[in-house]
């Protein structure tokens, strides 16, 4: 054979191999996969089967998680998100939902600048979410919480007005927005109240929802002259407070409170929100959660230009929580002129008074009995 017939040959060896490339890639590939099946005891169904197991695990820890990022229960969500990315490391859902849920749980520790604002907008920006996708409005919200944290209220406020015509359901945001109503200069007590009923609309079983409207109508109460109309307003607010005590509480801050718009008509009632609180703070577990470790801040109700009042320390909330029983007390005798509560009043104080060694927040004790001395007179 010469070598003109041999090249040629091998020239239509190579055109049947290009003819028939398709074929030859299919034949070779079933081989190999069928090698892997025997040689690894791999079953195709079963394979199958299993990654369609794991894509509903993920997707059910996907869902529980954007419910939880919806309440603003944020660390919450971000466990369930870690769940989901067990059973599928690459989800997309997965992989966004925790980053937003970190985002959230470490905003408090964000430089407050405008230059560090925009480096995280830009960050956040490059996930791919449509005004479709269900995380959209997450990322959103983090955009105005971002703008409060730096200050900027008037743009939060745009922020999250623009995102309730979007969303109307969106518990965290009710709830944001309806407390940053209250924390401004001025108060805004119309719309402070529209968004909690919304909530309470929403879920009825959400606790932050009773307290925030019973505080609205608490507000409202010390803000009229008309006894006849301030004693409907604590009436209601009393209300609000004893539904909430229904629920399942372990929010250090929002005990206090429901006991402190409660005292004034049902004393006894606000004992037990007080003593509840008291409980909170002997359990080390409780109080480390994120809502109770951090320093909480009072408002006072009846001092000029809305001081603040900052309590950080475990012990100025167990000084808090006995003054806040001293008052109880005294309201109780004051309703029923039983002795004995006089003399608690007295304990109470004393014991408040232990605990808050340099009178830092004295004025608390002070301001609550000047509300009480509004709403319960002493005759």
């Amino acid at each position: 054979m010469t070598e003109k017939s041999k090249s040629n040959k091998f020239v239509q060896f190579l055109k049947v191999i290009q003819d028939y490339w398709f074929l030859i890639t299919l034949l070779f590939s079933a081989l190999a996969a069928l090698f892997y099946f025997i040689y690894f005891d791999v079953n195709p169904l079963e394979k199958q089967y299993e990654n369609k197991i794991q894509s509903l695990h993920a997707g059910l820890h996907n869902n529980i998680a954007l419910s939880f990022l919806q309440q603003g229960y944020f660390e919450k969500a971000k466990v369930e998100f870690e769940g989901a990315l067990e059973y599928k490391p690459y989800n997309r859902d997965a992989l966004n939902g925790k980053l937003l849920s970190e985002l959230f749980l470490n905003l408090g520790s964000v430089d407050r600048n405008p230059a560090m604002a925009g480096k995280i907008r830009s960050g956040v920006s490059i996930l791919e979410l449509s005004k479709e996708d269900e995380l959209f409005n997450i990322r959103e919200k983090y955009f105005a919480d971002l703008e409060l944290h730096n200050g900027n209220i008037e743009e939060a406020m745009n922020r999250y007005d623009n995102l309730l015509a979007a969303d109307s359901n969106y518990i965290d945001l009710l709830n944001t927005y309806a407390w940053l109503n209250y924390e401004i200069t001025k108060p805004n007590l119309d719309k402070m109240e529209t968004l909690f009923k919304k909530m309470i609309e929403v879920d009825s079983t959400d606790y932050r929802a009773y307290h925030g409207y019973s505080y609205t109508r608490y507000m409202r109460a010390l803000g009229v002259e008309d006894p006849s109309l301030r004693n409907y307003f604590i009436r209601d607010a009393t209300i609000q407070s004893a539904i909430a005590y229904t629920l399942i509480i372990t929010r250090f801050n929002v005990i206090l409170d429901l006991g402190e718009i409660i005292r004034s008509l049902n004393p006894g009632m606000a004992i037990s929100f007080h003593l509840q609180a008291k409980q909170l703070l002997d359990d080390p577990a409780i109080m480390e959660l994120d809502e109770n470790r951090l320093p909480l801040g009072y408002k006072l109700l009846t001092f000029e230009n809305s001081q603040y009042i900052i309590i950080p320390t475990l012990e100025q909330k167990r000084a808090l929580v006995f003054y806040e029983l001293a008052l109880d007390y005294l309201a109780d005798y004051r309703l029923n002129y039983e002795i004995t509560s006089l003399v608690e009043h007295d304990e109470m104080l004393q014991l408040a008074k232990e605990y808050d060694k340099n009178g830092d927040i004295r004025l608390i004790y002070e301001d609550q009995r000047a509300v009480l001395d509004l709403f319960l007179p002493e005759e």
